[in-house]
């Protein structure tokens, strides 16, 4: 009798088994599929970026380009060993650190910029090879294989985000140079020694690639951080993911964001990838960006703690006026205020948490409610409190900024 039930039991967890293989198939189907749909009509090089966190670039005009070099004429400058004496009109229109790709024929396709990972692939109709890019750094000139010099980095600091800063005005502006030929595209996928606006031009021989660092264009940037992503989904509670609902906040945060002229916004990510958390810091830190903002939601296993609570570094700034804990002081009142969640006191992570403990600059963690207590779940998974939020953010960068200049 016990071996007859012992049986029948094993039976059905089999089934069970079967069954939920069956459906976990059939919903990764699905899930291909619709992603091949939504492509159908992108080129087979969109199609496989679509989940990542970067963005088409189009060319520009010359007039975009911001720089422009006054040592054009100049015997053995970078640019004469190119064209010698005859330099093109757009030549001369570059800046002091430049790309050239050859065309040789080819039919520019698209242009991807990951620009958090310091990366762009160039996409071309036809063939190029390593030694038809070619890199003016200053007055120095280098093709083929980037020149890097190897960078000893002790034990201890093996885990801190490494800053990635060129050294010198004519070091070569890549780190890596790959070309991959499939069918009849090639990729000459860059990698770049730090964190560049990228202009893109083109004139009958070459595709310019004109890099400028950011906080030589800008007077001020703020970097956007919407936490977790991909595989971590962070915290969880009734059916909603964390990292939905921080996406969400921050994608409501660009809106505003994009209407006003005063500040250079990046962001980590704007769609459902995972840059690690050195990744996140070392952007913010290349960018030398005047502050910081991560969005994330919070959690506690007993269920009645509640309310918006902002971690921050006391070291950060601990001198200055304006500081770490000042802007984390600004964004909690504001958040506060404007979804009706309870303030909760501060939280100083300056020596536990990774993107907070390495940030250079005043940084704020806004935890959007507790998704393990009900009513903060019920406030923060709707889109008014979420657009509450993101104005309440914005809110506070604007106040931040007037406190940074008084």
């Amino acid at each position: 009798m016990a071996e007859n039930r012992i049986k029948k039991v094993r039976q059905y967890c089999v089934s069970v088994m079967v069954l939920c293989l069956a459906m976990f198939g059939v919903y990764t189907v699905q899930e291909k599929t619709g992603w091949q749909n939504v492509n159908a009509e992108a080129s087979e090089d969109q199609e496989e970026r679509v989940e990542t966190s970067g963005q088409l670039i189009v060319l520009g005009d010359a007039e975009a380009v911001t720089g422009g070099h006054a040592d054009t004429e100049v015997e053995d400058s970078a640019w004469s060993q190119i064209f010698g004496t005859e330099i093109p009109e757009l030549a001369k229109k570059q800046g002091n650190s430049c790309v050239l790709i050859k065309k040789n024929g080819t039919e520019l396709d698209t242009i991807f910029e990951e620009m958090v990972y310091r990366k762009i692939t160039v996409s071309l109709k036809g063939s190029v090879t390593k030694e038809d890019v070619l890199r003016v750094s200053g007055n120095a000139l280098y093709t083929g294989e980037p020149v890097v010099e190897e960078v000893f980095i002790p034990e201890e600091l093996k885990n801190v985000p490494l800053v990635r800063e060129p050294k010198k005005t004519d070091e070569d502006s890549l780190l890596s140079l790959a070309i991959e030929e499939k069918g009849d595209l090639t990729r000459v996928m860059l990698e770049f020694n730090s964190v560049y606006e990228v202009t893109v031009t083109e004139d009958e021989e070459f595709y310019y690639l004109s890099l400028v660092r950011p906080h030589e264009k800008y007077d001020h940037i703020v970097v956007i951080d919407p936490g977790h992503g991909g595989i971590d989904t962070g915290t969880s509670g009734g059916g909603f993911y964390e990292s939905h609902i921080n996406l969400a906040v921050v994608k409501y945060l660009k809106e505003l964001l994009d209407e006003q002229e005063n500040w250079k916004v990046y962001y980590t990510r704007l769609n459902n990838t995972l840059p690690d958390l050195s990744t996140r810091v070392e952007f913010a830190n290349a960018l030398h960006a005047d502050m910081l903002v991560s969005v994330h939601c919070n959690h506690n296993p007993v269920s009645a703690v509640n309310g918006v609570e902002v971690l921050y570094s006391k070291v950060q700034g601990a001198e200055d006026a304006f500081n770490s804990k000042v802007l984390a002081e600004i964004c909690s009142a504001y958040v506060s205020e404007a979804t009706g969640l309870k303030e909760r006191p501060l939280v100083d992570r300056s020596t536990n948490l990774h993107i907070i403990k390495y940030c250079n600059m005043p940084m704020a963690l806004i935890e959007f409610g507790y998704m393990s207590n009900r009513k903060d779940l019920s406030i923060i998974t709707t889109e008014e409190a979420q657009r509450a939020c993101a104005e309440a953010i914005y809110r506070s960068i604007e106040t931040a900024f007037e406190k940074a200049e008084q």
